[in-house]
């Protein structure tokens, strides 16, 4: 590869060349930033999540119980501990549904915020905990903490409305105990900034504006006519870029 070869013919063409790398750089950077009445943002934030920990429960609270024998009200209390457990799945699925989200927007959360939950699995284990972690995203960490206090306030609205709905006594609901408001110490990044986008559109238009640059090269070679000194039917074609090429 001759880099001599290639740089003059960059200067050459200067006047295609410096306006495309001009154009690749501002349309990269638009691609990047937004710029608007109430300043400059970008295109594609950052995405922060911030996890809220909800325990599944009931009346009396079993986990601080042990199964005593003779007492059947206990034990009983204590053996449906483990059958909450097993249900966090189910209330993972409807802590992220579409009723707790429209719920969440009656509340006035902004569209863009969104939450999503998963059953919370113990360290080396593939049993589940009556834990259901329900984090909010949002493209700052004070947002994303606000929208998993908005979404655990409606998964709660949620759940309390069904049990209403069917009538359910109060000793036998299962209730919904606040672990944690949200993750410590801060939120955390789930999506970086993206730098894909800007960076394929730089590298696309300086790629057409260079390969623009040699295809009018290699249309319109600027060559020279040397006289030769053998005779007159022998004559040297020399190319600006000093290649000697000799017909005749």
């Amino acid at each position: 590869m001759d880099l001599n070869l290639y740089g003059r013919v960059l200067r050459r063409h200067w006047r295609l060349v410096l306006p495309g790398v001009v154009l690749a750089i501002s349309l990269a950077t638009l691609s990047f930033v937004r710029v608007s009445a109430d300043g400059i943002a970008y295109r594609q934030p950052a995405v922060y999540q911030s996890q809220s920990l909800l325990l599944l429960t009931q009346s009396g609270f079993p986990y601080v119980r042990a199964p005593v024998s003779g007492r059947a009200e206990v034990r009983r209390k204590v053996l449906s501990s483990f059958r909450l457990a097993a249900l966090t799945e189910l209330y993972a699925q409807m802590a992220s549904s579409d009723e707790v989200r429209r719920m969440m927007r009656r509340a006035g959360a902004p569209k863009t915020w969104k939450i999503v939950s998963e059953p919370i699995l113990p360290r080396e284990s593939s049993s589940a905990l009556p834990i259901v972690g329900l984090a909010g995203q949002a493209f700052s960490e004070k947002d994303a903490e606000r929208a998993a206090a908005y979404g655990t306030r409606a998964f709660i609205e949620y759940v309390k409305k069904q049990q209403d709905d069917a009538a359910i006594p109060a000793a036998e609901r299962i209730g919904i105990q606040v672990l944690r408001t949200s993750s410590t110490p801060t939120p955390t990044v789930v999506k970086p900034v993206g730098k894909t986008l800007p960076l394929m559109v730089f590298l696309a238009v300086l790629t057409a504006t260079l390969g623009l640059a040699f295809i009018l090269e290699n249309r319109s070679p600027h060559i020279r006519v040397v006289a030769s000194t053998a005779d007159d039917d022998d004559v040297d074609m020399r190319p600006a870029d000093g290649n000697v090429r000799r017909w005749g």
